[in-house]
């Protein structure tokens, strides 16, 4: 983690941004999570004094991706301010009850979701939230509210989206 500098009210501000941009079995390489990640993430640090920790490519396999939500309700106090950032692919199942939706981990199988990663539904966000004093959201989402950063953080492309993205 780096960066410093409490928001009053807050006793840390932390920021864990997850990014893949090679994908190691069959699932379509991306050009910026990465590159993006990492600016923002300076950003953070150094605009608005949030402490950063990144998790990119070959870290962000299934297993690595569970010990690491896993763990963050450990790291998490109840007057902590967290933001999670993912880039990467993503998708969508329909189920009965509403669509499931996944982070698609570095070892990810184009042909199958078996190392894909539920959000809500694995209950690692509902986990850290029950550890905040006063949780925002109740599952990740994927509305953003503008953080501001000086001209020398440039980010490739940003895209918001409520729905699947293909072809990306």
């Amino acid at each position: 983690m780096s960066g410093s500098g409490a928001i009053e009210g807050f006793a840390r501000n932390l920021a864990f941004l997850v990014a893949i941009d090679d994908y190691a079995a069959g699932v379509p390489k991306l050009h910026s999570p990465v590159a993006d990640a990492k600016a923002l993430a300076q950003c953070l640090s150094d605009e608005h004094g949030f402490e950063t920790e990144l998790v990119l490519d070959g870290a962000a396999t299934l297993a690595g991706l569970r010990t690491f939500f896993g763990d963050l309700p450990t790291r998490v106090g109840s007057d902590d301010r967290v933001l999670f950032y993912f880039a990467g692919h993503g998708t969508a199942t329909p189920g009965s009850a509403g669509p499931t939706d996944y982070i698609l981990p570095h070892d990810a199988e184009r042909e199958s979701n078996t190392n894909y990663l539920p959000t809500g539904a694995a209950g690692w966000w509902r986990n850290i939230r029950e550890r905040l004093r006063r949780p925002c959201r109740s599952k990740p989402t994927s509305a953003c509210r503008r953080v501001r950063c000086s001209p020398a953080h440039r980010f490739s492309r940003f895209r918001f989206t409520s729905k699947p993205v293909r072809g990306a």
